[in-house]
């Protein structure tokens, strides 16, 4: 999982996994469109004081589900959530102002501001790289990171597996009590969109319109 622990630029891509029924899974425009519109009538869809036609979106969403050989399995659904930011996921700036870790880098910062005189957080930098304070400062620094990554892969697994047990049973039955081959027939398949605002209004509009909002879906953050 990415830790967020530094300047982030406003642009930004984000993934979707998205479930579609097995035995409904588009294979034309109409078809798309009507799973993410909710008709098949085309018309503008506006954000950002950006515009696209509803067509053209599912055009594109139906190109990048057919360019997909097969659906993902739940470790490629598990890998793909913990790649980026997630629903739930603790940054290591929130989380070291609320942990014991934190704590304990927070008074060595102290330590190292009385000791050489200085307001600065300098013992972030690495400038007196051999001062006890400094090596002690960075084995918490990288303990905290531990911690943030070892929280953020529980919460994916979780995330996972909520997902991925509401693909396989998308009407509410319990599987155990039915047949495995009914189980498959209306177990949901899942697929990975990749959408950014570095492509321009139309990538703005793909990643953040919610244009997988009717669906079962996961999204997934990359800046």
């Amino acid at each position: 999982m990415k830790i967020r622990n530094g300047f982030v630029s406003n642009s930004s891509s984000s993934s979707f996994l998205v479930a579609f029924d097995n035995n409904a899974i588009p294979t034309t425009e109409q078809e798309m469109h009507k799973l993410l519109f909710g008709s098949t009538q085309d018309h503008p869809v506006t954000e950002y004081d950006y515009e696209a036609s509803s067509m053209e979106m599912a055009r594109k969403a139906l190109y990048d589900l057919q360019k997909q050989k097969k659906p993902l399995t739940f470790d490629q659904v598990l890998e793909e959530i913990r790649s980026g930011y997630f629903e739930g996921c603790i940054g290591t700036w929130d989380y070291e102002k609320h942990s014991e870790t934190g704590s304990k880098m927070y008074e060595l910062e102290q330590q190292y501001r009385e000791k050489y005189k200085t307001e600065k957080d300098w013992i972030h930098s690495g400038k007196h790289p051999d001062d006890s304070l400094c090596i002690e400062y960075r084995k918490l620094r990288d303990k905290l990171y531990d911690e943030v990554k070892k929280i953020n892969d529980e919460t994916a697994r979780k995330i996972a597996q909520k997902f991925w047990d509401d693909t396989m049973d998308p009407i509410g039955w319990e599987l155990e009590r039915i047949s495995k081959e009914v189980a498959e027939k209306f177990a949901q398949k899942v697929y990975v969109f990749s959408y950014s605002d570095n492509n321009g209004s139309f990538g703005c509009l793909m990643e953040h319109w919610g244009i997988f909002n009717r669906l079962n879906h996961v999204t997934i953050s990359h800046h």
